[in-house]
């Protein structure tokens, strides 16, 4: 069986993202899932959009903010689900 990551982006380093997550996944053996962001500081975005063409994953993110790469806006309150045929999630 596929083991799955949730991706959280908390902060990232000047846009070197995609290359970091994805070593970490290949090295424990993980596929992403889906990547949830907190919030759009380019601290935390810059980036996103070459984990999500390596591993064409939906983004969730706050509705409130602009942010290009979100796929599944949030608001206060929202639950968010990963696809139920995905196992563990």
């Amino acid at each position: 069986m596929k083991k799955l990551a949730l991706v959280i982006l908390a902060a990232m380093c000047l846009g070197v993202l995609a290359a970091p997550v994805t070593a970490a996944c290949a090295r424990l053996s993980l596929t992403p899932a889906a990547i949830f962001l907190t919030h759009g500081h380019w601290d935390h975005v810059n980036g996103v959009a070459d984990l999500v063409a390596a591993h064409a994953v939906p983004v969730y993110g706050p509705a409130h903010e602009s942010i290009p790469c979100v796929t599944h806006p949030l608001r206060d309150g929202d639950r968010a689900s990963i696809d139920p045929a995905l196992p563990g999630f």
